[in-house]
C-alpha cells in the first residue's frame, strides 16, 4: 500500500506525457484495447521511420507536450490536453512492442472517456503492479533471519527513478518491479531449497519471472542473467532440490512458455530492429566503443534519477547520498560476506557496465547514435543492493549490524535522497528546473493537488515506508518459519527460537 502511495504521488507530480516516451506508450495501450495488435504502415512519408499508424481517439495524438519536453527551465503550464474523442489515424513508435503490459493498461482505461482521466487510469496500472510485487517480496523477507537487514537491499533497489517510472505509462514499470520480486524471492527460495522447496515462494518467483519475460523486449535476456546469478548463489544443493520439486517443474514450464512466446514476438514483429528508426551513422568501431563506454557514469546517474524526457536529472545530493549508502552496503558485503556472493556481485557490477556497452555498440550505427538509458539496466542493477544485503545476513557480525547505527543511517539517507528528488521534479514542472526554490508558492503549472501538499505527503509516506521496512516489529518472532533449516541456508531463521547459531556462527536476529 505504501509503495502504491509513493508511486501514485509521483504520478500526480509529473504532468501527463512527461514520462519517457509516454505518448507513444499511451497510444499503444489505447490501440491494443481496441483490438489493434500492431499497426499499419503510415500514409505519410515525412518523419515516419519506425512509426506505425493506429486508429485511436485523436486526443491522444493532439495533446501538446513539445512546449516543455526537453526544455527543463520551462514549466509545464503550456501543456494542453485537448482534442476529439473520435477515432482517427495516430502515429506511434511503440506499435511493435510486446503487447502484455499495454493490454492491461488499455483495458483498464476503456470504461473512461478518452482524455486525461484515462491516462491517469493507465498510470494506475503501473502503480498497482509495482505496489503488489514489492509487497509480496517484503512478506517473503519475513522468512529470513534478519528481515530488516535484507529489506535494506530492497530499500536501495527502489531508487527515485523506479518510483518515477512506476508512476507513468511505461512497460519499464512492470519490468523493474518484476525484477525486484524475482531477485528477492529467488534469493529466499534458493536459501531454503536444500531443506524444503516452499510452494508459495516458487509461485512468487514463477509469477515474477513470467512477468519479467513478458514485460519488454529485453525481458528474456534479463531473466536469463538473473536466473544464472540466483543458481550460482544457491549452489548445487539448491539446484538439485529445485530440479526434483514438482511444483518448481510446473512453474518452470510456465516461465518457459512465457519466454518462448516473447521470443517469438520479438523474432516475428522485430521490436528490437534498430534499422527501422533513426539515421544510419558511419563511425569506426573504436570510436563507437569510446563514446558508448564514456557514457557509463551518465547511465549510472540515470539509474538513480533522470526524470522527464531525460531533461530533469536528480539533484547531486540525491546521487551522493545514494552512492554512499550503496557503497557502504557493498563494502560490508565484499569484506565480510561469503566469497561466492562477492564473486557474483563483482560479475553483476561488470555486467551492468558491459551489457549496455555491448548492445549499444552493436546497434549504434543503425540506431543513429546513443539510445541506451539508465532505466533499461535497472532490472539487472536492482540485484546489486538486494544481493549485497542478503550476503550481509550470512556473516557473524549480522546481530551487531542490525542493532547498530547502520540501518537507521541508511534509512535517513534514503528518505532525504527521495524527498530531494521528488521536490526537484515538482520544481521543474511548476516553475522550471532552476526556478524559485519555494516552488509551491510560485506555481505556473498546477498539479492535481497543490505541490506543497504533494511534497509533504510524499515525505510522510517515504518516512512511513522506511520505518515499516527497517524498524523491528514487536511481533516479528511470530513470522519465523516452521521449516527445518540447513547449514547451507542463506540467513534463514531457525524455527521456534529467538536466537540460534547460523551457518556462519552468527545468531539469528529478530
Amino acid at each position: 500500500m505504501l509503495v502504491c502511495l509513493l508511486s501514485g504521488l509521483w504520478a500526480l507530480a509529473s504532468p501527463l506525457f512527461s514520462g519517457p516516451d509516454e505518448p507513444a506508450h499511451v497510444r499503444r495501450a489505447a490501440a491494443i484495447s481496441r483490438g489493434q495488435l500492431t499497426g499499419d504502415d503510415p500514409q505519410r512519408d515525412d518523419l515516419t521511420d519506425g512509426y506505425l499508424e493506429v486508429s485511436i481517439p485523436k486526443i491522444y495524438g493532439d495533446a501538446r507536450i513539445a512546449c516543455f519536453a526537453f526544455y527543463r527551465d520551462l514549466p509545464a503550464s503550456c501543456q494542453s490536453f485537448d482534442g476529439s474523442s473520435d477515432n482517427g489515424p495516430v502515429l506511434t513508435l511503440a506499435a511493435r512492442h510486446p503487447p502484455f503490459y499495454y493490454a492491461m493498461a488499455g483495458i483498464v482505461s476503456r470504461p473512461y472517456p478518452p482524455g486525461s482521466g484515462s491516462v491517469y487510469l493507465m498510470r494506475l496500472v503501473s502503480v498497482a503492479l509495482t505496489g503488489a510485487l514489492v509487497a509480496s517480496v517484503v512478506v517473503a523477507l519475513r522468512k529470513t533471519a534478519a528481515p530488516r537487514l535484507a529489506a535494506a537491499g530492497i530499500l536501495l533497489a527502489i531508487t527515485p527513478m523506479v518510483l518515477f517510472v512506476s508512476g507513468t505509462v511505461n512497460p519499464s514499470a512492470l519490468e523493474i518491479a518484476s525484477a525486484i520480486a524475482l531477485w528477492t524471492g529467488g534469493l529466499v527460495l534458493v536459501a531454503r531449497a536444500p531443506d524444503r522447496v516452499d510452494p508459495r515462494l516458487v509461485a512468487l518467483v514463477g509469477v515474477a519471472a513470467s512477468l519479467l519475460a513478458l514485460s519488454r523486449q529485453l525481458g528474456p535476456l534479463w531473466l536469463a542473467l538473473i536466473v544464472v546469478a540466483l543458481l550460482v548463489v544457491g549452489g548445487k544443493a539448491s539446484i538439485v532440490a529445485l530440479l526434483r520439486s514438482r511444483v518448481a517443474q510446473i512453474w518452470a514450464a510456465v516461465v518457459a512458455t512465457c519466454t518462448v512466446a516473447q521470443v517469438l514476438w520479438i523474432a516475428i514483429v522485430k521490436p528490437l530492429d534498430t534499422s527501422l528508426t533513426g539515421t544510419e551513422l558511419d563511425l569506426s568501431g573504436s570510436e563507437v566503443f569510446r563514446r558508448t563506454f564514456g557514457t557509463s557514469f551518465g547511465r549510472y546517474r540515470e539509474l538513480i534519477g533522470g526524470f522527464g524526457w531525460l531533461d530533469t536529472p536528480a539533484p547531486s545530493a540525491t546521487i551522493l547520498l545514494w552512492t554512499l549508502a550503496l557503497g557502504a552496503l557493498l563494502l560490508i558485503a565484499a569484506t565480510f560476506g561469503p566469497r561466492r556472493d562477492a564473486l557474483v556481485l563483482l560479475v553483476l557490477l561488470l555486467a551492468i557496465v558491459a551489457v549496455p556497452v555491448a548492445l549499444e555498440y552493436q546497434a549504434f550505427n543503425d540506431a543513429g547514435g546513443f539510445f541506451w538509458q539508465g532505466r533499461y539496466t535497472l532490472p539487472l542493477a536492482v540485484g546489486v543492493p538486494i544481493l549485497a544485503a542478503f550476503s550481509i545476513t550470512r556473516i557473524p557480525e549480522t546481530p551487531r549490524l542490525v542493532r547498530g547505527p547502520l540501518l537507521p543511517t541508511l534509512g535517513a539517507m534514503v528518505v532525504v535522497a527521495h524527498v530531494l528528488a521528488f521536490a526537484q521534479n515538482l520544481r521543474r514542472y511548476t516553475v522550471g528546473y532552476n526556478g524559485p526554490v519555494w516552488y509551491w508558492s510560485h506555481e505556473d503549472w498546477h498539479p492535481p493537488l497543490p505541490s506543497g501538499l504533494l511534497t509533504l505527503a510524499f515525505g510522510a509516506a517515504m518516512l512511513a515506508f522506511v520505518t515499516w521496512l527497517l524498524i523491528p516489529d514487536s511481533e516479528e518472532p511470530m513470522h519465523a518459519s516452521t521449516d527445518r533449516v540447513s547449514p547451507t541456508s542463506v540467513g534463514v531463521r531457525p524455527p521456534h527460537a529467538r536466537t540460534a547459531p547460523s551457518a556462519t556462527g552468527s545468531r539469528a536476529i529478530r
